[in-house]
């Protein structure tokens, strides 16, 4: 038994060294992983080398690189795309997984727009996105577009990332840059000026850099088209059908009994499942008075909110989860404009910043009237909304097939929607478009049933959305994974 015992102490200082990456992605902090490092270990290993790299399950993961909160606990692991993906030409494949703080659980079940920033800057910087040396010469062009493919939840994303930095690259280290470059070889004391001027000025353009809310200093800016975010778990935007759906939570009542009282949600999944509820729901609650930690410190609103997700998930066909569907709390912001208050409830902890597939689908329920999310709109915005509707109906009371034959895509627009989300540390603009999706069916002709004729109908809708992060790389190397855990002994020979 003392033999034993030395030896699993001798087993805890031997460890497994992984090939990772270390981003921050937006607001976010992850670990990135390749898929052919982990394809020789079983599923149960492949977790068991997350959890220990990130430090988990504990509260303050001080034994791994995890941050103590959900935005600072993920995972991508990254794959080159195969044949039939680039004939998509995606660049890069990868899974997000979100690694559980407190407990030893990773979900892999929905996408994280953070994290997928620094997955289309890892390709980039990795070469498997490849930059042609003319392009980078060419002065009058300052982006290059990374498509990526997640397929957690089959999103394809389009990513402009600014290149100004290996245009710099190229002119400090010459015909260096197409081999690999040495940390030795960049000097670490640059010359501010040449004859050209200024080399960081030069190096981006102020339209192509971005302070993000909750990111100290300005970084290279790096635009993501999420395209087709409707439906992305479920079988419908809508899980319910309804745009507001009722859900009977407990609550005390005068008398101290517990009693039971209807809340109105909005069930949405377009990026990820959502559940909108409005502070109005709950008495004297104003997020224009709150902070996450006094959130976090208000355990009857947790029950509750908690309750309602529970409860959501089962409405949603959802299967039982900690990390979806997200809660979020909206109200009208006083700001006005384009302006709504919202924050985000993440595995049980009110979010730091917010998520941006929360983000997209806040804009994607904005764009439905009745809505609850439509409903907190201010009144200004609200007839912008409806105004842009009114000029589609009048314009396009039948499918118009001149402008099918012009349109690839078969979509047509109804709604162009930017909104800001004024959140705990700051805000967040985010874009979105609902188009109809106008497919081409063979009927027969009502006069002669032997004549087929082409009908354009309008099938359903679709949703694309556009938020604007950056990224940057922490640390790259090598994961040490212990080869034993408490829960038990195991050994990667």
């Amino acid at each position: 038994k003392k033999y034993k015992q030395h030896l699993l102490v001798v087993y805890m200082f031997l460890q497994k060294a992984i090939k990772g990456f270390f981003y921050r992605g937006g607001t976010s902090r992850g670990l990135i992983l390749l898929q052919r490092e982990l394809d020789g270990y079983s599923k149960e290993l492949q977790e068991h080398i997350i959890l220990s790299a990130m430090g988990s399950p504990d509260e303050r993961q001080v034994n791994g690189l995890g941050g103590g909160i959900s935005s600072l606990s993920k995972v991508c692991i990254v794959s080159k795309p195969t044949k039939e993906e680039r004939k998509e030409d995606i660049d890069i494949v990868f899974k997000f997984g979100q690694v559980s703080v407190n407990t030893p659980s990773i979900e892999f079940e929905s996408n994280c727009g953070n994290m997928t920033t620094a997955v289309a800057l890892f390709a980039l910087e990795s070469k498997w996105k490849k930059l042609k040396k003319e392009d980078i010469k060419n002065e009058h062009k300052d982006m290059t577009t990374v498509k990526l493919l997640a397929s957690n939840t089959n999103t394809r994303i389009k990513a402009s990332i600014d290149i100004s930095y290996y245009r710099l690259l190229l002119e400090i280290i010459g015909e260096k840059y197409n081999k690999d470059v040495k940390e030795k070889d960049v000097p670490l004391e640059l010359e501010r000026t040449d004859s050209n001027g200024d080399l960081f000025n030069r190096m981006y353009r102020n339209d192509n850099l971005i302070e993000l809310s909750g990111v100290p200093s300005l970084y290279p800016k790096i635009r993501l088209e999420f395209q087709d975010i409707q439906k992305t778990v479920c079988d419908k935007i809508f899980p319910t059908n309804e745009l507001q759906t009722g859900i009977f939570i407990k609550c005390n009542n005068d008398d101290n009994k517990i009693g039971v009282r209807e809340v109105k949600v909005t069930l949405i999944d377009s990026s990820m499942p959502c559940v909108f509820v409005e502070t109005d729901s709950f008495l004297d609650l104003d997020l224009e008075n709150e902070t996450p930690q006094s959130l976090d410190l208000n355990s009857s609103l947790q029950a509750s909110l908690e309750e309602i997700r529970m409860k959501s998930t089962y409405l949603m066909g959802l299967k039982e989860s900690k990390s979806i569907p997200k809660v979020v709390l909206i109200q009208k912001s006083r700001l006005g404009g384009n302006n709504i208050k919202a924050f985000a409830i993440s595995m049980n902890k009110t979010h730091r910043t917010f998520p941006i597939t929360c983000a997209m689908s806040l804009i994607s329920a904005s764009l439905f009237k009745g809505t609850n999310v439509y409903n907190n709109l201010s009144e200004d915005y609200k007839e912008i909304l409806n105004r842009q509707y009114r000029d589609y109906s009048s314009e396009n009371k039948r499918v118009d097939e001149d402008f099918i034959e012009q349109d690839e895509d078969r979509k047509k627009k109804i709604y162009d929607s930017e909104l800001t989300i004024n959140h705990p540390a700051g805000s967040l603009e985010v874009f979105a478009k609902l188009y109809e999706n106008i497919n081409k069916k063979n009927r027969e002709s009502s006069n002669n049933s032997n004549v087929i004729e082409n009908r354009y109908e309008i099938d359903e809708v679709s949703i694309s959305s556009t938020v604007e992060r950056s990224a940057r790389l922490i640390m790259k190397g090598d994961v040490l994974v212990p080869l034993y855990t408490t829960k038990k002994h195991v050994c990667f020979y």
